[in-house]
């Protein structure tokens, strides 16, 4: 009987054991009842310089912008919680410096109280790659606006059907993007007269099927009935098992040449 209250009270953990496992992880880590900070790992005291035992420590380094995100993880907390809730979140760090984290925040219910736990994830690198590719992007769009002619990514189909196209579509085709995105209205390749459009296909899929570029000249049939004659540079998108199942090029009008060539 001894024996058996021996190896009961030996499993009882004590503050201090808890503080130990805290310690012994490598990353921030709180755990919190109520308002009320019972452990803090090593990590998250030196992010936080956590002192007080108490949230508003916390939250003190919590960036104006980005409190509403902040206190929202505190409502959805705040009863019974299976999944943990996540919100990227700006943290006024101890040295000075700003930086993003993933703030994750689930509930437990150990030795009968209701406890909070947040892992805290330094993303701050994730989201400046982040905004350096959207920086990039946003010059590449403003690039290809600026030039005459279609941008597109499309289906590797006889339909041609458009999974993206830039703001220069109008003026080439007469159809707005929301018309050809998707053949919505009308599938780009019903624009190709059927003469033109079966060697164009016959081309590009000796292209793929060699893994090099393409270059195609055909007509197109305008919205208004206009007729011109495109140059259509491009390639085939492979997917995530090789198969090439898009297109993506770039389409220009050189109707004016094709005239002065026969003027010629």
């Amino acid at each position: 009987m001894a024996e058996r209250q021996a190896e009961s009270t030996s499993t009882v953990i004590s503050d201090a054991d808890y503080q130990v496992i805290l310690d012994g992880i490598d990353g921030a880590v709180l755990v919190s009842a109520g308002a009320t900070i019972l452990y803090a790992s090593a990590r998250a005291r030196e992010l936080l310089a956590h002192r007080a035992a108490d949230l508003t420590v916390f939250a003190d380094r919590v960036i104006e912008a980005d409190r509403i995100r902040f206190e929202a993880l505190l409502r959805e907390t705040a009863g019974r919680v299976k999944l943990p809730r996540r919100r990227q979140i700006r943290l006024r760090l101890a040295d000075g410096r700003e930086d993003w984290f993933e703030v994750s925040v689930t509930t437990r219910l150990l030795g009968g109280r209701r406890l909070r736990i947040w892992t805290l994830l330094d993303v701050s690198e994730r989201k400046r790659a982040e905004q350096r590719l959207s920086d990039g992007l946003g010059s590449l769009a403003r690039l290809v606006s600026n030039l005459q002619g279609m941008a597109y990514r499309c289906s590797h189909s006889r339909q041609w059907d458009m999974h993206f196209v830039s703001d220069g579509c109008f003026e080439l085709t007469g159809y707005a993007s929301s018309e050809l995105l998707y053949s919505r209205t009308i599938a780009y390749g019903d624009l190709v007269p059927a003469e033109d459009l079966e060697p164009a296909l016959e081309q590009v899929r000796a292209a793929v099927a060699a893994d090099e570029p393409f270059r195609l000249i055909y007509r197109i049939v305008t919205a208004t009935g206009e007729e011109k004659t495109v140059l259509d540079q491009g390639a085939g998108v492979r997917d995530a098992d090789g198969d090439v199942t898009e297109l993506e090029g770039f389409i220009t009008d050189i109707s004016g040449l094709r005239d002065r060539l026969a003027a010629g």
